[in-house]
């Protein structure tokens, strides 16, 4: 048996090792292969089988486990997604005739609401700021739709100050893509790094953190948060939280879907329509009426 059960280990662990090579050729990010890989381990951990001889019934058993826990409907629909596609691999690699996951209906992603800024809730948390970098952020964001790994990683040399533009390198899709800026986040930025500069402190990246080297991510996030507490908006805000807003408020502008999806850096229109626009009612009963009066 514990011979059995090493094997067993040995051919889960070294098709897992392959399946990763495979994402990291794929050029996606670490992000996104950590939960691929995780999940799937997770689950042939779970099951105490080899990949090669699991069952239809093996994904009931676990899924039947996995809805018994405190997890949301999305997350487990990401769960499922994740380990799926482990065994779509392997299934395309011919280590197996037949994926487990054929014929499983399981439940289905759950709409979520899209929780956006009205302009006064933007105002709001800029008058919340305190300093200089903090404002230069929330405009930044507001103005660019920006994934906060995009913001993290802006460097000086990214921003085209005359043409009021960014060039920005997703670390998720890895793609350049250009987006804009409007005037209050060029001067809070310009704002910002002439404050750096009469400190004499010089560095390559756009926003700095607390030790003065590239701010991180969680830092971002922090700041948001602080400022989403201190100005009182009854919502939960993140920096996607300005990514969906910055989508809709575009589109609710009358930018097209398609060039809405460019600018947030998106591989289909369909995920920008779909999870980033909210669309008002007061303004669908309003375009329905202007187009049957």
């Amino acid at each position: 048996c514990t011979e059995l059960s090493c094997n067993t280990t040995d051919i889960n662990t070294e098709l897992l090792q392959k399946f990763e090579i495979d994402l990291k050729v794929r050029n996606l990010s670490k992000g996104t292969i950590y939960h691929y890989v995780a999940e799937s381990y997770k689950f042939l951990n779970y099951i105490n089988k080899s990949c090669l001889e699991t069952t239809k019934d093996d994904v009931l058993f676990y899924f039947s486990y996995i809805q018994t826990q405190d997890y949301k409907a999305n997350t487990q629909y990401n769960i499922r997604k994740w380990t799926k596609a482990f065994f779509t691999w392997l299934y395309e690699n011919e280590y197996i005739a037949r994926s487990p996951f054929d014929k499983v209906h399981l439940s289905r992603k759950e709409d979520i609401h899209k929780v956006t800024l009205t302009d006064i809730e933007v105002e709001t948390l800029r008058d919340s700021c305190t300093s200089n970098k903090e404002i230069a952020i929330i405009d930044t964001l507001n103005s660019t739709g920006l994934r906060v790994s995009e913001l993290a990683h802006l460097r000086i040399n990214d921003v085209d100050f005359l043409n009021k533009s960014i060039e920005v390198y997703s670390q998720k899709t890895k793609k350049y893509r250009t987006v804009y800026l409007d005037a209050k986040a060029l001067k809070h930025i310009q704002d910002y790094r002439k404050e750096l500069d009469n400190k004499g402190i010089h560095s390559d990246y756009l926003f700095l953190g607390r030790t003065n080297n590239k701010i991180n991510q969680t830092a971002i996030q922090n700041i948001i948060h602080k400022l989403s507490h201190k100005s009182k908006i009854n919502k939960k805000i993140t920096v996607h939280t300005f990514r969906k807003t910055f989508a809709s408020r575009m589109f609710r502008l009358g930018m097209e879907a398609a060039s809405v999806s460019k600018l947030l850096g998106h591989a289909s229109v369909e995920t920008t329509v779909k999870n980033y626009v909210d669309i008002d009612k007061d303004e669908l009963k309003n375009e329905y009426r202007k187009l049957n009066s």
